[in-house]
């Protein structure tokens, strides 16, 4: 599985993935130039300052990490991505209850939220309209 670490790749396979990739590249019958980079943390430092190494790290086959702090990174990555995609989630369902909340108001229904304090107590503020409105 590719991910990437400060702009640059890196290939988190196992021991047995990583040869099996290298050993179908050498039993293909049209051979072409390979490279694999063993990429340790002062890698991706250098490589913020270092646009040439930086490209040629990118443009390598196979980007193995050599160290605990490459996986680490990846790690991070993937939680901190998680913890976006819940804003981004969090976001379009306020727009979508604000919104529901206003086409309830428009028909004449009384709804009741749960959850946020503001939505929970049938209050709808100007603001809140105004959004929801521009949104429907």
């Amino acid at each position: 599985m590719r991910s990437e670490v400060l702009g640059l790749p890196v290939d988190v396979l196992s021991r047995v993935e990583t040869i099996n990739m290298i050993d179908g590249w050498l039993r293909q019958s049209v051979r072409k130039p390979r490279m694999v980079v063993t990429a340790y943390s002062e890698f991706y430092v250098k490589a913020q300052k270092d646009r040439v190494f930086a490209e040629i790290v990118r443009k390598a086959d196979l980007v193995t990490p050599d160290g605990v702090s490459v996986l680490a990174g990846v790690r991070y990555n993937q939680r901190t991505q998680g913890i976006k995609n819940a804003r981004t989630q969090g976001r379009v369902i306020k727009l979508m209850v604000e919104g529901l909340r206003v086409k309830a108001g428009m028909e004449g229904i009384f709804a009741r939220w749960l959850g946020k304090r503001e939505l929970a107590n049938g209050y709808t503020g100007p603001r809140t309209v105004s959004r929801a409105s521009s949104v429907l």
